[in-house]
C-alpha cells in the first residue's frame, strides 16, 4: 500500500504548486484602466470641431462609455462638457459643438471599463472668429447664428412679416396672436411663407441637411437641439397652427423645403419629452417654425 505519510507530503506538495501558480498570474488575468490616444482635431469652425479616440487597450474588460470631454481649462475630465459615443472597443470620432468663437479649447478622449477611466493626451485647439455671427430681416429683428460641422444655422425661430422687398407676407401666424408669444418663440409660417420669406443668401433646409446637422449631433440629437441644448441651436418648444393654435411648450416643427406629393413637404419634430428627433410629412397651409440655412 502508498504509504500515508508519503501521500500527505505529495498532497501538501500539489497544493502548493497550485497556490504558486496563482500567485504567478498564470491563472489569472489582472483588469486595468483602459489607454487610448487622442485623434488630432480637426474641421475647426467658430462653434465646432471634429475629434476623438484611438483605443489601444481595453484593460482587459468591457468598455461601457466612450467619447471625448473638454474644457476652457488645462485638464478637462468626464466632469466638464463631454460627448458619449457608445461603447466597444472599436476606435470612434465625434463632432464637438456648442463652442464659442475665438477661445482655446483642450479636449481628450476618454474611456471607461469597470475598473476605471483612461484619458488620451490632452490636444489644444482654438476656435475661429464669427465675423458674420448674426442676421438681420427686413422688419429689423436681429438673430444670431450657429455654426455646427460645415452648417450655418439660424439660432433663433425666424420672425419677419415681409418679404426681403417689403412685400408683407400671407401665411404667418402669432400664436394666439400674441406678440410677446413673437419675440419669445418667433411667428409660424405656412410653406409657401416660408418660401417667401427667406433673406438672400439663406435657404430653407433641404430634409437631407437636417439630417445632417442630426448626425452630426449624435445620440440624443432632439435634447441637444432644444433650449440650453450643447449645441447652440436653441430650439424652443413653439407650437403650431393648423385652424387652430396648438402645443405651445409640448413640441416644435420645423419645415425642411423637401416637398411631398402636391400639398405636403417634410418636417423635423422636437418634442419636449423626448431625446431624439422624429420626421414626418405635413400638409403645407399648415404654419410652423422656420429655421433657416446659409446658402
Amino acid at each position: 500500500m502508498f504509504p500515508r505519510k508519503l501521500a500527505i507530503i505529495v498532497f501538501i506538495s500539489i497544493i502548493g504548486l497550485v497556490i504558486s501558480s496563482c500567485d504567478n498570474g498564470t491563472d489569472t488575468q489582472q483588469v486595468t484602466i483602459p489607454t487610448l490616444t487622442t485623434i488630432e482635431v480637426t474641421n475647426v469652425t467658430s462653434t465646432s470641431a471634429i475629434t476623438g479616440g484611438n483605443i489601444i487597450s481595453n484593460g482587459g474588460a468591457t468598455v461601457t462609455a466612450r467619447g471625448v470631454c473638454w474644457s476652457t481649462n488645462s485638464n478637462p475630465t468626464t466632469d466638464d462638457n463631454t460627448t458619449t459615443n457608445g461603447s466597444g472597443n472599436d476606435n470612434f470620432s465625434c463632432t464637438v459643438t456648442g463652442l464659442s468663437s475665438n477661445t482655446t479649447y483642450y479636449t481628450r478622449a476618454y474611456v471607461t471599463n469597470n475598473v476605471g477611466i483612461g484619458y488620451g493626451n490632452i490636444v489644444t485647439f482654438t476656435t475661429q472668429e464669427n465675423s458674420t455671427n448674426t442676421l438681420t430681416d427686413f422688419d429689423g429683428n436681429t438673430y444670431n447664428t450657429i455654426s455646427i460641422g460645415s452648417q450655418i444655422w439660424l439660432a433663433e425661430n425666424f420672425k419677419c412679416t415681409h418679404t426681403t422687398v417689403g412685400d408683407i407676407l400671407n401665411g404667418v401666424y402669432t400664436y394666439d396672436d400674441n406678440d410677446a408669444n413673437a419675440d419669445l418663440y418667433g411667428r409660424l409660417y405656412t410653406f409657401q411663407a416660408s418660401i417667401e420669406a427667406c433673406p438672400e443668401g439663406w435657404h430653407l433646409p433641404t430634409n437631407e441637411e437636417f439630417n445632417i446637422l442630426i448626425s452630426l449631433l449624435g445620440a440624443n440629437a432632439g435634447d441637444k437641439l432644444k433650449e440650453n441644448g450643447s449645441s447652440g441651436f436653441n430650439a424652443k418648444m413653439s407650437g403650431i397652427y393648423n385652424g387652430a393654435f396648438g402645443h405651445l411648450g409640448e413640441m416644435t416643427s420645423f419645415w425642411t423645403s423637401t416637398v411631398v406629393g402636391d400639398d405636403h413637404a417634410t418636417v423635423k419634430l422636437i418634442i419636449n419629452n423626448e431625446s431624439d428627433t422624429r420626421s414626418d410629412n405635413t400638409l403645407v397651409n399648415t404654419a410652423l417654425s422656420v429655421r433657416y440655412i446659409r446658402d
